[in-house]
């Protein structure tokens, strides 16, 4: 195994997806990596007749988005550690696992925890998705009782679900 160069961060904005980037920016310190930070637009559908709404949105709300990305990344550039943001549109786990091999990522770091209630339970953790898709190593980080800790290092090899470190 080579070493770890370049270090995938997906964020959703969270506390949790926050204290993953932390986790990232520390790591990669040490490693001597890029963190390549990234956040996933997912398409947006009105329930009255379940067309989609994203040509409409998309230019405004990429601009925000563009804005609040960069100023989550802003206090972690003074640290030495190289930086890139990525703006992704489409489904969360699908993009992060694409984008993890269309830009040569050798590690994602991601929060366990970010959509929460009906939209979770209806359409699954986003970390367990990409966990169980990923054919690169994904440690997962979670934030408990205001401190983050690694929960887990998860090695996915094609379609062999990883062990759980």
């Amino acid at each position: 195994m080579e070493g770890v160069k370049k270090i995938l961060v997906p964020i959703d904005f969270s506390d949790c997806s926050e204290e993953a980037l932390g986790y990232a920016v520390f790591l990669a310190e040490q490693l001597k990596a890029t963190v390549l930070v990234a956040h996933v637009m997912e398409l947006m559908v009105y329930p009255i007749d379940f067309t989609l709404a994203d040509h409409l949105a998309y230019p405004n709300l990429k601009k925000e988005v563009s804005e609040e990305l960069e100023r989550i990344v802003d206090p972690w550039r003074g640290k030495g550690v190289p930086i890139e943001t990525h703006l992704l549109k489409g489904d969360s786990s699908e993009e992060i696992v694409s984008a993890a091999k269309d830009l040569s990522c050798d590690l994602i770091i991601m929060g366990t925890h970010g959509r929460k209630g009906f939209s979770r339970a209806l359409m699954g953790s986003v970390t367990e998705q990409v966990v169980r898709s990923s054919s690169i190593p994904v440690l997962t980080v979670r934030k408990q009782d205001g401190q983050p800790q690694s929960q887990s290092a998860s090695c996915v090899s094609g379609s062999t679900a990883g062990s759980t470190a």
